[in-house]
């Protein structure tokens, strides 16, 4: 899976340095300089990752965008700043930074942060399909995923699925406001290489849409990069 970040910083030599080192990663950054142009990028793309420069003007407005999950935001949130207590790093996570790096940013301790983070995915994912006991009841506005009991129910009313399509359901539900490519989610459903998948991901995402009715508004299509499940309930509301 090829993750995105969403790098807000001044615009100087050290950001270039760390955009440099994360695309040789394989990481796929795109860098903004105002809080603006950041809200544009998220309000209208899926990143894995935000770094935010606590320096930056309006960052804690960003901020709290990301935390309370305005227009389907559901990503990582690195804040970068000179932390010079412990106080002040406190402060931060208190108000919606999932971790806090002291600036300059290290370009390697960034990376093995984000490494963390999706090797601990992975590491739910595998428990996902090995053994279903330990992991959370997905809830929605109109929707809630038990991977205990393998059921979908909506309004009351059970949503019956193949195995299959529980699966990807559940992983869609599991990375909510994220792009899964169709690579990603054969490889990690279906246990095979892509190259053997043929038309099996677009006739289940197709036989879960019929499934949901009303409710299939919660997949959607990211032309060219894979799906994506979206609380769109909770959106029309906002």
């Amino acid at each position: 899976m090829t993750y995105d970040l969403l790098m807000l910083m001044f615009d100087d030599p050290h950001a270039e340095e760390v955009e440099r080192y994360l695309t040789s990663k394989q990481i796929k950054v795109v860098r903004e300089h105002t809080v603006k142009k950041a809200i544009q990028c998220i309000r209208y793309n899926s990143y894995h990752f935000v770094l935010l420069d606590q320096r930056l003007e309006g960052a804690d407005f960003l901020m709290d965008i990301v935390y309370q999950g305005y227009y389907g935001i559901y990503t990582y949130l690195i804040a970068a700043g000179e932390f010079r207590h412990a106080e002040e790093r406190a402060a931060v996570l208190r108000s919606g930074a999932d971790v806090c790096i002291c600036a300059p940013v290290s370009p390697d301790e960034l990376y093995e942060q984000i490494s963390a983070v999706t090797r601990r995915q992975h590491r739910q994912m595998r428990h996902s399909l090995a053994g279903p006991s330990s992991l959370p009841i997905l809830k929605f506005t109109n929707l809630s995923i038990d991977p205990i009991r393998n059921a979908v129910m909506s309004s009351g009313r059970e949503i019956h699925c193949t195995p299959k399509e529980f699966d990807v359901l559940y992983l869609l539900a599991t990375y909510a406001g994220h792009i899964c490519s169709a690579q990603y989610i054969y490889e990690n459903v279906w246990k095979a290489p892509f190259i053997h998948s043929g038309t099996s991901i677009p006739d289940c995402i197709s036989a879960l849409r019929r499934r949901l009715g009303s409710n299939s508004g919660y997949i959607e299509t990211v032309y060219g990069r894979g799906y994506r499940f979206i609380d769109f309930l909770e959106e029309r509301r906002r």
